[in-house]
């Protein structure tokens, strides 16, 4: 393969994967806005649900969060 073709494929997976990532930053978004824990847009005060507070909602809710921690900051490490 030639190595003009190579960085052109290259390029459009980047813009591909970069793409991904926005739409599952908006997903998060959106769910993080569905539990309470940010506020909606134009909304300054959180409408925090507190039934995130459920013991056998919570663990889930930290793991996730946890999880997705993680993940973030290997986008930063790979992003820059």
């Amino acid at each position: 393969m030639h190595s003009g073709t190579r960085v052109r494929l290259y390029q459009e997976n980047i813009i591909s994967q970069t793409f991904q990532l926005s739409l599952q930053q908006i997903r998060l978004l959106i769910w993080g806005e569905s539990l309470g824990l940010v506020p909606r847009e134009g909304n300054k005060e959180s409408c925090y649900n507190a039934a995130i507070e459920r013991p056998d909602i919570r663990p889930a809710i930290e793991a996730s969060l946890c999880h997705l921690r993680n993940l973030l900051a290997k986008v930063d490490v790979i992003t820059g």
